[in-house]
């Protein structure tokens, strides 16, 4: 686990993400900043995934036009 969050740390531009206790662990405030970010991104990820699925079998209309000078022939 502490590799995990030294790699992290490391692509969050070198910035400290927790605060180490004896006792735990806290957030820093680029960690709390972070955060928010990755739930943003989480969050709308879940939704495109119900979209996606609500998608599926949805029946419509799709029309495709073809041009014969753009066949090349």
């Amino acid at each position: 686990m502490s590799r995990q969050v030294a790699v992290l740390e490391q692509q969050a531009s070198g910035a400290r993400l927790f605060d180490r206790h004896p006792g735990g662990v806290r957030l820093t405030a680029a960690g709390r900043a972070l955060l928010r970010h990755a739930v943003v991104a989480l969050d709308a990820l879940d939704a495109a995934d119900r979209e996606l699925r609500g998608a599926e079998g949805e029946d419509g209309r799709v029309r495709l036009g073809f041009s014969p000078s753009a066949s090349g022939r």
